[in-house]
């Protein structure tokens, strides 16, 4: 993660769903002197869909998964489809996120959809969103998340 810079990660989900929280995982390195930590889904236009409470300074420790809700929740999918899955840390240490590294990003994969990177940068808090977000800068790593 890059401090105040939201990261994308793909999913596909059925229309209908009803999501009322987001979660990651850290890694092996704890978040220090944290300011802002969200989380947002994100539709395949990379607008907006729901964005979780801001869990700002609470602390969040080495392989802890982090559970956050869903403002004005449950949020239903419109579509069946891609969708993003985003997160968001203001600190001085980042918290590493559990996921899979994966190939170059040449090939079969660079003719896909990002599914995965970097987006809109100098973020703070959720209502710092907006409404849609920057083209993903495509990594070839994938992150854990999970929806409930």
């Amino acid at each position: 993660l890059t401090s105040g810079r939201i990261a994308l990660y793909s999913i596909v989900l059925p229309a209908g769903l009803s999501i009322s929280n987001i979660s990651f995982m850290s890694g092996t390195t704890a978040g220090v002197t944290l300011t802002n930590q969200w989380f947002a889904l994100v539709d395949n236009a990379l607008k907006v869909l729901a964005v979780t409470a801001d869990d700002t300074s609470t602390a969040w420790a080495a392989t802890t998964k982090k559970t956050l809700a869903i403002a004005g929740a449950p949020f239903i999918t419109p579509y069946t489809g891609l969708y993003y899955v985003g997160i968001l840390v203001k600190a001085t240490t980042m918290p590493t996120i559990e996921g899979v590294s994966g190939g170059s990003g040449t090939g079969v994969r660079a003719l896909l959809p990002a599914s995965g990177g970097y987006s809109t940068s100098s973020l703070t808090g959720p209502s710092s969103v907006g409404t849609t977000l920057a083209a993903i800068a495509a990594q070839a790593n994938f992150k854990y998340a999970e929806l409930s």
